[in-house]
């Protein structure tokens, strides 16, 4: 269904289209009319005088460079190089954010805010602020920015729990949609642990019926209670403009992004240490499962937290600290919003002859071996690139498979030759001439010592290995 419609971030700006005229009610439809003055003055009004001083208005600049068709062509990349090949413009981004902190702490999605040299903030009573960023979370989505030159106080959201959500609750969702000032729109909560929504690593948004559109990307989704439930982040719509499937991103995910801003420490997130495998209707049947539901633990690395508690292939994992897990997004997602600093250990329930609990160390993955970063210079292949070494802690990051060893491709930089020679960002260095890349300093001094008239290279890009000759 979804390749019928756009999956768009709600933080982009789009022309609006005009809507269908509402088709008419049924005539046999029955109507309920008030039966005293309470029911006709019940409003959401005091809720959102207080949550409402809590959204901003977020407006971005950032510059991006356009490269200039006609020079992709290789033949005239010859004849101009180190002109420029490139045109600039600059771009305006609007969105919404959250006071996660009364000193000026905002936090809003990083689509927004990615790449901006310019950040202003409105607040709710029409102040203005720059701002700047202070923390960037690709696999949330998420990013937080501070109030520059701020003296006072501003008024924040008490954080909500998505786990006491149910489908059905009344919310509101607050916001800028396109630019026309702070909006509210209510609906329900349409769905929870929805996934395959975007590219983001953990999967498990709040879907809604309350109107979300462009520009209301970091705006603030509640509850009735004013709980902050969740960031408003993404819609689906053939047309650009809401049709009433908006998803906003789990509170609790928030809730250890916004930690570690305010303690200014780096974000690390809880290490599994094993392989989550899905329950499928054929291994539920083998288990006596009345329906597919569970992870099942796979493969166990050594040494790590699954190693300690005691797991075993094959265990069902069904609850953690009583939360019903029913597959690898839901523990993936339950794992990623723990602080482990403020939680030594979780409770896992498995299933089996009879339901047993395993106490579960939270333990960060660990930088072993060591990173050793490095961008790749002079006239080699590599050039423009940067290497890591591969350790628990790059594997957890970017959720590459369980005990992956070797150099992954960090980053390419634009225009440099190893991007023009092909290599991308999440590459995974496997030989070259045939030659095992077993870590950084082996790759760097290879290709220091090396100057072959041809090369062959082999990696590994999302589950599969590609090979290439170049002269």
């Amino acid at each position: 269904m979804l390749s019928k419609f756009s999956i768009l971030l709600c933080g982009l700006i789009f022309v609006l289209s005009a809507a269908d005229p509402a088709s008419a009610q049924d005539q046999n439809t029955v109507r309920v009319v008030p039966k005293d003055t309470m029911q006709i003055t019940l409003s959401f009004a005091d809720v959102v005088e207080a949550s409402s001083p809590s959204v901003v208005n977020i407006y971005a600049k950032r510059r991006t460079k356009r490269s200039v068709p006609l020079f992709n062509d290789p033949f005239f990349q010859h004849f101009f190089q180190g002109f420029g090949l490139q045109t600039e413009r600059k771009e305006n981004s609007l969105g919404s954010g959250v006071v996660v902190d009364s000193s000026g702490l905002i936090i809003s999605n990083l689509h927004v805010l990615k790449g901006a040299e310019d950040i202003v903030v409105v607040t709710h009573d029409h102040r203005e602020y720059q701002a700047e960023i202070v923390l960037e979370d690709d696999k949330t989505d998420l990013a937080v920015i501070r109030l520059l030159n701020f003296s006072g106080t501003l008024p924040s959201l008490i954080f909500g729990d998505v786990y006491k959500a149910r489908v059905g609750d009344l919310v509101l969702a607050i916001g800028n949609p396109f630019g026309v000032a702070q909006t509210v729109t209510s609906g329900i909560i349409s769905g929870l642990a929805r996934t395959q929504v975007n590219d983001n690593l953990y999967q498990s948004f709040i879907q809604t019926d309350a109107a979300i559109n462009p520009g209301n990307s970091g705006g603030a989704l509640i509850n009735t209670r004013g709980e902050l439930l969740g960031i408003n982040t993404a819609i689906i719509s053939p047309t650009g403009s809401s049709s009433g499937l908006g998803f906003a991103i789990p509170v609790n995910l928030i809730r250890p992004v916004v930690y570690t801003a305010k303690n200014d420490i780096p974000l690390n997130r809880a290490w599994l240490g094993f392989t989550p495998e899905p329950v499928d209707a054929a291994t539920a049947e083998a288990l006596g499962l009345s329906r597919p539901h569970g992870v099942l633990v796979g493969t166990i690395l050594s040494g790590s937290p699954a190693d300690e508690a005691g797991l075993q292939s094959g265990d069902l994992i069904v609850a953690a600290d009583g939360n019903p897990i029913e597959n690898p997004s839901n523990l993936r997602f339950f794992i990623a919003t723990l602080i482990p600093e403020n939680t030594p250990e979780i409770r896992f329930t498995l299933y089996g002859d009879s339901e047993r609990d395993v106490r579960f160390p939270i333990l960060f993955p660990p930088d072993d071996p060591p990173l050793d970063r490095r961008v790749i210079k002079g006239r080699n292949i590599l050039s423009g690139a940067v290497v890591v070494n591969i350790s628990p802690f790059i594997t957890e990051y970017y959720g590459l498979p369980l005990g992956e060893r070797g150099v992954l491709i960090q980053e390419v930089y634009g225009n440099s030759l190893a991007q023009r020679l092909g290599f991308e960002s999440g590459d995974i260095l496997r030989r070259l001439n045939k030659e095992p890349v077993s870590d950084v300093a082996m790759l760097v001094g290879f290709i220091d010592t090396s100057s072959p008239e041809q090369w062959l290279i082999e990696v590994t890009r999302k589950g599969e290995t590609v090979g290439w000759q170049l002269r």
